[in-house]
């Protein structure tokens, strides 16, 4: 879709030299599909967190138990992958993987409007 997306956009303005991210600033964006899918993906994340969320998006997600908080808060278990190919693409895997590499700092505001 991104490769796609940038012919789209290099022949509507018939530009071969700038790069895809000026592009992207011409039509008003300024971050590709990919980090807005990513993007959309914490949002959900968030929503879970909220209780806003669809229970099927709600029972792929769980949130790590641990007795001590000493690796942060609101961290997601990782599911263990069968496959290396497909399995590390797969929304819990990498949703979880996304996740849990936010700082701490803001993944504490997990639930609230502010994230």
């Amino acid at each position: 879709m991104e490769q796609v997306n940038e012919c789209a956009l290099r022949f509507v303005y018939k530009d071969k030299n700038n790069s895809y991210d000026r592009l992207l600033e011409w039509i008003g964006l300024h971050s590709t599909l990919e980090r807005r899918r990513i993007q959309d993906m914490l949002i959900t994340i968030n929503s879970c967190f909220q209780e806003k969320a669809l229970t099927s998006i709600v029972n792929l997600l769980k949130v790590k138990e641990a007795k001590y908080n000493l690796r942060g808060t609101n961290k997601l278990s990782m599911p263990k992958v069968r496959r290396i190919k497909h399995g590390l693409s797969y929304f819990c895997y990498f949703a979880a993987k996304t996740w849990n590499a936010l700082p701490d700092s803001i993944r504490t505001m997990a639930g609230t409007r502010e994230f």
